[in-house]
């Protein structure tokens, strides 16, 4: 995608210069639209969790993991939960006309509503879906920083305080 409302989130260079240099060359974004991938993670955890809890005050769309079906998800207000398998994989191989299809009706009932997206590998496939159908809704892939509130449980070093990842601020440095 190339569109001016359409971000890509790169692992910064000052971790990994390789990673970024290979995705860099591939993706045909505007500088302005590159930000990076560790945005919810990590340092900036703690202010994402505050987000959650304090200042996300508009109910979303949510897609993740089916583990959340019988779960207490708050903070976070749903207008619509749709839950993925923790086979995605597979499931989607077997299933992406009808997966696809699903997802492009659902952006299409939506506009200017946050789509938040943690479904592992199928993530990105399913904003690039959900946006090719309906570019005026918000598609943010929150990846594992939605653990907590879907799974229960933390399941990263950053999220444990202490870690030399809690409080790691990552540098964008070229």
């Amino acid at each position: 995608h190339v569109e001016s409302n359409f971000y890509y989130a790169l692992p910064s260079p000052n971790q990994s210069m390789s990673n970024y240099s290979y995705l860099r060359e591939r993706i045909r974004q505007l500088e302005d639209n590159i930000t990076f991938a560790d945005i919810w993670v990590n340092g900036n955890y703690p202010r994402f969790k505050k987000f959650l809890h304090e200042d996300l005050n508009e109910s979303v769309v949510l897609i993740a993991s089916e583990n959340a079906i019988a779960r207490d998800i708050s903070p976070i207000k749903c207008k619509l939960f749709l839950p993925v398998p923790t086979d995605v994989v597979h499931v989607y191989e077997e299933n992406s006309d009808e997966i696809n299809s699903t997802l492009s009706l659902l952006a299409k009932e939506h506009q200017d509503t946050l789509f938040m997206i943690s479904a592992g590998p199928l993530s990105e496939a399913i904003v690039h879906t959900l946006y090719s159908s309906n570019p005026n809704n918000r598609y943010i892939d929150f990846g594992s920083s939605l653990d907590e509130v879907i799974h229960g449980r933390k399941t990263r070093p950053y999220m444990e305080e202490g870690t030399q990842f809690y409080g790691e601020i990552v540098k964008w440095d070229i």
